[in-house]
């Protein structure tokens, strides 16, 4: 039940409006239907051919009305059935000997029209309706007319169908102000929701620049980083190469080693020549290390310091350390340092080195 009910309530129409105004129109003409169902077996009892004519004449267009109004044609549905509801209480109204409460079927209009027209129809429609109640009421016969209780039916008839006819059209009227208030505020979170999307993606757009500004400055400073690791790796390979080619260890013999020493002799190099000697010694098992000063350009304490602990890094190896290329004018320098060389065995010439090798 709740799924055809459903079904009878979807309006094949994009406008929003549309479709709510066609909901309300098929809700009122499926009960205005069943009403005047119950009426037509009413009145079919109480032998009013004419009334029943009238309600099932409404029934019919009330269905035809309800497939309009289902495929969008709302407004025309409605006028529809406005205009056949008047007509019918009317020609009722006139043709019925007994008024009773037959005026009062024209609220009916009204009520449809306040829901589903707008302020300009819905005054149109009450003209409409007031126009047919006073031909309808002209139309009868003088004596109908004299009556006391004709007159005051027809009196409060007419007020309560000014009545509702106004608030009809003061609810139209509302009903329109608060649609366009909620058209406009749709098209402002609309406007809203599309500048957010086109912020959103200008947004992405300058993150998916900026990431990829990013990674190449990344893939750039890796490529630096590894242009500068290579770097640095042949500048220490550089630099050993020229630490073995300034402080050579040359083996003359399975056990003697030849440390020739050029130029100046700082801190640096006086590291690199202990560390050689120990690694040579431990490497070749030599005996003796033969440190040949003859081309020094400078002894000095310092150099003198050098070779005292080159000498005293050796015998904790087990190998003796032997001194040469002394020239007259080196030794008077060291005589006069006051270095001690007594720990140092020494030899004017390679030669005389190698022959004080145990």
């Amino acid at each position: 039940m709740r799924q055809r009910l459903g079904w009878l309530l979807t309006i094949q129409h994009p406008d929003d409006d549309v479709r709510r105004r066609g909901a309300n129109f098929v809700a009122l003409a499926l009960m205005l239907a069943v009403i005047s169902s119950l009426l037509m077996v009413i009145w079919l009892v109480d032998g009013k051919l004419l009334s029943v004519i009238a309600a099932s004449s409404i029934v019919i267009i009330t269905s035809i009305g309800i497939v309009a109004a289902r495929r969008g044609y709302v407004n025309v549905s409605a006028w529809v059935v406005i205009i056949v509801i008047v007509a019918t209480v009317a020609i009722v109204f006139v043709t019925d000997s007994e008024i009773s409460n037959t005026p009062f079927f024209l609220l009916i209009p009204m009520a449809i029209a306040g829901l589903l027209l707008p302020p300009a129809e819905v005054a149109l429609v009450l003209a409409i309706v007031a126009l047919a109640y006073l031909g309808a009421t002209l139309a009868q016969p003088v004596q109908v007319l004299a009556s006391r209780l004709v007159r005051e039916t027809l009196q409060d008839s007419i007020a309560l169908l000014f009545f509702v006819g106004f608030s009809s059209l003061l609810s139209a009227a509302s009903a329109r102000v608060w649609l366009r208030a909620a058209i406009h505020a749709q098209a402002a979170a609309e406007h809203a929701a599309a500048q957010f999307e086109r912020a959103n993606a200008e947004l992405e757009v300058r993150v998916a620049e900026r990431t990829r500004e990013l990674e190449r400055s990344l893939l750039a400073q890796q490529a630096q980083a590894a242009e500068l690791g290579a770097s640095l790796a042949q500048q220490q390979a550089l630099n050993e190469l020229i630490n073995t080619l300034s402080l050579p260890l040359i083996p003359v013999r399975s056990d003697v080693l030849v440390a020739p020493l050029v130029g100046n002799l700082d801190s640096l190099r006086a590291q690199q020549l202990i560390g050689q000697v120990l690694r040579q010694i431990e490497q070749r098992r030599a005996r003796a290390v033969i440190l040949d000063i003859t081309g020094v350009a400078v002894v000095d304490m310092q150099l003198a310091q050098v070779l005292l602990n080159t000498a005293d890094a050796a015998r904790l190896l087990g190998a003796q350390t032997i001194l040469v290329g002394i020239r007259p004018e080196v030794s008077q320098t060291l005589v006069s340092l006051g270095g001690d060389l007594g720990r140092l065995r020494t030899g004017a010439t390679l030669q005389d080195g190698l022959a004080l090798v145990d």
